[in-house]
């Protein structure tokens, strides 16, 4: 994130006109861009997790259908360590979002997102306080806002970039 950021101030725009939008995953690592870079001014998390680990224990229960038992989770999770060095306790995007000096955020949750648990917009909304807003879409599912809503998605959006930046 760093060298977009470095990027786009090379290329003449002023940190203040610097927004990010992204859905899911890449939400959830703009949330924690944003909570360490005052360069991003303002930004859309649309699906976005609070916690990966937690967000692990909800996908893979809720989208296994019981084929691998609950108890294989721990081993993924070292053998992702050991392997890969990722540490999935330190992708925390709600502990990022605390650390946002005024940068406006828009948040954006299906209420039938069974790979992000819904509850989760709620908890990024806690942890930002006054600089989130939070739309919650009725029957979307994960990142589908705008096939369900298309006109009422892109207009919030970019009404919401345009007051911001």
């Amino acid at each position: 994130m760093q060298g977009v950021i470095a990027y786009l101030k090379g290329r003449g725009f002023k940190p203040e006109k610097i927004g990010l939008f992204g859905h899911s995953r890449g939400a959830a690592i703009g949330l924690m861009a944003m909570g360490r870079n005052q360069d991003l001014k303002a930004m859309v998390a649309d699906s976005a997790y609070a916690n990966l680990e937690q967000e692990l224990e909800y996908a893979f229960s809720a989208n296994t259908g019981g084929i691998l038992p609950s108890f294989c989770l721990p081993g993924m999770l070292v053998a992702a360590s050991l392997l890969q060095g990722i540490n999935v306790n330190q992708v925390r995007p709600e502990e990022a979002v605390k650390g946002l000096k005024g940068q406006p955020l828009l948040l954006i949750q299906g209420d039938k997102d069974t790979l992000v648990a819904p509850d989760n917009i709620y908890r990024l909304k806690a942890a930002a306080g006054d600089a989130a807003e939070m739309w919650v879409i009725k029957g979307a599912a994960h990142t589908n806002g705008p096939e369900l809503e298309p006109q009422a998605y892109f207009s919030r959006i970019l009404a919401f970039f345009e007051r911001e930046l």
